[in-house]
């Protein structure tokens, strides 16, 4: 039996054994097998395909901003101007 791909099977027939089952676990954080039940096409995979308990990107995002804006010393627009090499132009 090839293990790289899913196939529909009989247990009890072929030396199948309830060993030979995958099981799919809907929360598993790596996509590999739940991508491979979704591009099954006979028979269709039904039901939840995947379900992790992750952040969403615009919460990464938003939690990398707070991260720098906490470890700058800008805090406003006159921080940010006066900030580096200036110069006053008389």
């Amino acid at each position: 039996m090839n293990k790289c791909r899913l196939q529909v099977v009989e247990i009890g027939k072929n030396g199948v054994t309830i060993d030979d089952i995958l099981v799919h676990d809907q929360y598993d954080l790596d996509p590999t097998i739940q991508m491979m039940l979704g591009k099954l096409t006979a028979p269709v995979a039904t039901g939840v395909i995947r379900s992790a308990q992750t952040q969403t990107f615009d919460r990464m995002v938003e939690e990398q901003i707070d991260a720098h804006k906490a470890q700058s010393s800008i805090r406003c627009v006159d921080d940010l101007l006066n900030s580096g090499d200036v110069f006053e132009i008389k």
